[in-house]
């Protein structure tokens, strides 16, 4: 244990097992769980775990090891670390663990704590399989522990400031929320002949919105579709291996060419399958509908490449402009067409080159197309910077809550207050109660909602 030599005057540094009650987590039988609410909620790791309280989604009628309400829930393995606080009395699992404060310690207090101190916790874990800790290791970790009444004045000012915080996230979620219709909006106008001056007037006849130089065909009609290679044991790489684009190397809007695989071609097939720079790549299936048929241009960036099955190319004919493709099939109208006619089975949702060959694109004259798709990337760029400064804003905000979390538990955060009887003498309070509850057998105490005392 690290001495107090860094601390405030009057802090302490303890180890959990001084001042807490750690209950590891034990799972009940699966066949127990339940989504009708019988018997207490179950928690079993952090998948469920939401700002400061899990969120229940199923119980369990046989219970095991029990959290009682505002107990301190962690994550022990995989990953370790994490932190909420139990909404209510629940059972939890294996991955969980729960950290039962004294009485005379504000489980936010201890909470916050162990948020500030989860890197240096999930750092000592290990296993062959997944990361985890022992309920040894748990115990012996140690947290900066302030007098009770400045424990008090640090987990209103964390608070205050976390809520200045959450304010300007929801702000700028609502700015990305925004941005995402603005980005659908330009690419609907783009599709109906609304984003760039047109030539000629708009059809009269009720049906659509388009331009009367604009046509409607299909994508047979505007592009060759092709499939690509299965992967097969014998394309194992050998003497005639080339590399290949798999689903995960194809984004929506963009390519991911950090990991690329190599098979084994035959006879005609490099030919037959060989990617050509501007040649749009559809992936034909996924289990989100809205991830179905999300589309990128090959830029080029690999010589001699070609691609698996579940990658549908198109390559478009001469006058066609691949990226005015590319924003039609990225706009709404676009994308509810694909969605329309892919087929699901057991949730998963496909393409197939005679259903991609048959969808329709509107198609403006070979300048118009130009013209669109420069005024398209204009706008998206825009939107992109935009959307990157919200990236960063959104890490500041993470960086700001660490830094917080910081020098509260540095005594950094909040005055000290001389008059306030230090963490050792509460420490020995605490001692002292839970000697005499050993000497009459009573064992620790499991309170319900916690009042805590001065």
């Amino acid at each position: 244990m690290s001495d107090d030599t860094q601390l405030p005057h009057g802090w302490r540094r303890v180890s959990l097992d001084e001042c807490a009650e750690v209950i590891q987590g034990q799972s009940p039988p699966g066949t127990s769980y339940n989504t009708k609410g019988d018997g207490l909620p179950f928690f079993q790791g952090k998948a469920e775990f939401g700002p400061t309280y899990p969120t229940i989604v199923k119980w369990t009628s046989q219970t095991t090891k029990i959290a009682e309400p505002e107990d301190v829930l962690i994550s022990i393995r995989a990953p370790v670390g994490p932190t909420n606080l139990s909404p209510k009395r629940a059972c939890i699992g294996r991955g969980l663990a729960a950290i039962r404060p004294s009485e005379r310690i504000p489980s936010r207090y201890l909470l916050y704590a162990m948020r500030d101190s989860e890197r240096a916790l999930a750092s000592q874990s290990s296993g062959s399989t997944f990361d985890a800790i022992s309920g040894a290791t748990l115990r012996a970790h140690s947290i900066a522990l302030a007098p009770l009444p400045e424990q008090h004045r640090i987990v209103a000012e964390i608070e205050q400031q976390f809520t200045r915080l959450d304010a300007a996230v929801a702000a700028l979620e609502r700015v990305r929320a925004n941005l995402k219709r603005y980005r659908a909006a330009t690419l609907a106008a783009a599709c109906e002949g609304r984003l760039v001056p047109m030539e000629g007037e708009a059809n009269s006849n009720g049906q659509n919105r388009l331009p009367v130089a604009w046509d409607v065909r299909t994508v047979a009609e505007i592009a060759t579709v092709q499939g690509g290679i299965q992967k097969q044991p014998k394309r194992a790489p050998r003497d005639n291996a080339f590399p290949y684009l798999r689903v995960a190397n194809v984004l929506r809007g963009r390519l991911d060419l950090a990991e690329i695989h190599q098979m084994e071609l035959f006879g005609n097939e490099f030919e037959r399958l060989r990617l050509e720079r501007g040649d749009l790549l559809v992936v034909e299936g996924n289990g989100s509908p809205s991830e179905i048929g999300r589309m990128a241009i090959w830029n080029g960036a690999i010589e001699n490449c070609v691609h698996q099955n579940h990658i549908i190319r198109v390559r478009c004919r001469e006058g066609i402009e691949p990226r005015f493709v590319e924003v039609f099939w990225n706009s709404p109208a676009g994308s509810d067409q694909v969605k329309a006619v892919a087929s699901s089975t057991s949730g998963l949702y496909t393409l197939s080159v005679s259903k991609l060959s048959k969808l329709r694109v509107p198609i403006p004259p070979p300048p118009e197309q130009q013209r669109i798709v420069a005024e398209v990337e204009r706008r998206l760029s825009l939107v992109e910077n935009l959307e990157a400064v919200l990236t960063n804003a959104e890490r500041h905000t993470t960086s700001l809550r660490q830094s917080i979390l910081k020098r509260a538990f540095e005594g950094k955060l909040v005055p000290q207050d001389p008059n306030d009887e230090p963490a050792t003498i509460l420490l020995e309070r605490i001692r002292k109660e839970r000697a005499a509850a050993s000497s009459n057998g009573s064992g620790p105490k499991r309170p319900g909602r916690r009042t805590v005392r001065a």
